[in-house]
């Protein structure tokens, strides 16, 4: 990004951060409500400026003139008697053609304000639309247990995963969307659709903002974005047809043990004894991955090195090849409030080959020492002998982002090159930097 660029879309912060506390000032509503509001008038601008093919059949969405946004709002509120019933009308219209929010969201934004961030917005750049997407990990926060991912590590998990032509993409958790818009990204760089990429988070907020989010950069059909349990079967998440999957799971949190039940009927062996989030999220992503699959996923670091979880380290292996292990700084969340040391994790599901030989060194190795219980890490110390493969593993001090904020020194775009050097996903992409 050139200095020109960087200022602008620092400009742009600072307008979308003004129009946000424009927003709690004028209407008193919390932060994450605020949010959401300034969100609607975003999206209201981004559908009235939509081209001519994608105009609804109504006087209310279509530009006279090539008024912009807010010239257009006045002309409007010039011939409508009631300015509310008119706003109200231009949303659930735009909303009917895009669905991006539920079927009952309203506007809550009386028309001044209405009016005042329409004006304020009405001049900014295209880029208005992309730094939306970075100004998300700022301000955002529902009530929601999903976290939120700094950039340069959004940038990085994708970039190593590097979805190719044709591939389907799952992000369970999927928050805000940012890991599908870098994806998406990606996707314009090869001069592919962006059709194959699926999420589901619980938090009906966050999904609102998901589909808003892809809606913005230019993908005008984000409905593959499902405000379900991520955990739990559904009829467009179908188990081993996904290519790529992303995973940001929540962290220190555990299922109630009727959820645990409740999950354990979906093929979690291992969640369900642990109860862990983390560990549930894992094997669903398993569960999601075609033989030979790949996924990136942030974990806790006692996810590696616990005793607690040493059945979760052997089931994992029994699936899947670690391919690479990125041990993270202690503060590489600090700039989204969260203090947990944690590593990223790559994987390659086995191929249909693989598994069966993984299963028969398996089986022989438990009828050569026995399957008793005190036989356990025996077995796997023979199993990992037998069944032996080279991966990488890479510590890092700096990520790009400090733990307030700011940028600084980057040591991922190196361990990117290197793993590319190493074994690589995919054919190495070029624009990561």
């Amino acid at each position: 990004m050139s200095s020109e660029e960087q200022r602008e879309q620092e400009r742009l912060q600072q307008l979308l951060k003004e129009c946000h506390l424009l927003v709690r000032n004028d209407e008193r509503l919390s932060s994450e409500m605020s949010f959401e509001e300034l969100s609607k008038v975003l999206f209201m601008k981004k559908a009235y400026e939509q081209p001519p093919e994608d105009y609804a059949s109504d006087d209310l969405h279509k530009p006279k003139n090539n008024h912009s946004f807010f010239n257009y709002l006045h002309q409007e509120l010039d011939v409508h008697q009631s300015p509310e019933d008119m706003l109200l009308t231009l949303f659930h219209k735009a909303n009917d053609k895009y669905s991006i929010f539920g079927v009952k969201d309203t506007l809550r934004l009386k028309t001044a304000t209405f009016l005042k961030l329409a004006e304020r917005l009405d001049h900014a750049s295209s880029e208005l639309y992309q730094t939306y997407d970075s100004f998300l990990t700022r301000v955002f926060n529902a009530k929601t247990e999903q976290i939120m991912v700094p950039s340069p590590l959004i940038d990085f998990i994708v970039e190593v995963l590097n979805p190719q032509v044709q591939e389907k993409v799952i992000n369970t958790a999927c928050s805000v969307g940012s890991f599908l818009v870098k994806v998406g990204k990606m996707y314009r760089q090869k001069s592919l659709p962006p059709y194959n990429m699926f999420g589901t988070d619980l938090n009906s907020q966050a999904t609102n903002i998901a589909r808003l989010n892809l809606f913005l950069q230019g993908y005008h059909s984000p409905d593959h974005i499902y405000n379900v349990n991520g955990l739990k079967p559904h009829p467009h998440i179908k188990e081993e047809s996904f290519d790529v999957a992303i995973v940001a799971p929540p962290f220190g949190l555990k299922a109630r043990k009727d959820e645990v039940y409740d999950y354990a009927t979906y093929k979690y062996p291992i969640g369900q004894i642990s109860g862990n989030y983390e560990v549930l999220y894992l094997e669903r992503a398993l569960h999601l991955l075609r033989p030979g699959g790949r996924m990136g996923i942030i974990l806790p670091e006692s996810i590696f090195n616990s005793d607690s979880f040493s059945k979760v380290r052997a089931y994992v292996e029994s699936k899947a090849k670690i391919c690479l292990i990125v041990s993270l700084p202690n503060d590489a969340f600090a700039s989204v409030g969260l203090g947990t040391k944690t590593s990223l994790l790559f994987l390659s599901k086995f191929s249909e080959e693989e598994a069966i030989e993984y299963d028969k060194i398996a089986q022989k190795a438990k009828q050569d020492i026995g399957t008793k219980k005190e036989n356990e890490e025996k077995v796997m110390a023979e199993i990992k002998t037998q069944f032996d493969y080279e991966f990488a593993i890479a510590e890092v001090e700096k990520i790009g982002i400090s733990r307030l904020g700011r940028k600084t020194d980057n040591d991922l775009p190196e361990v990117l090159k290197e793993f590319n050097q190493f074994a690589p996903f995919a054919p190495p992409n070029e624009n990561f930097h």
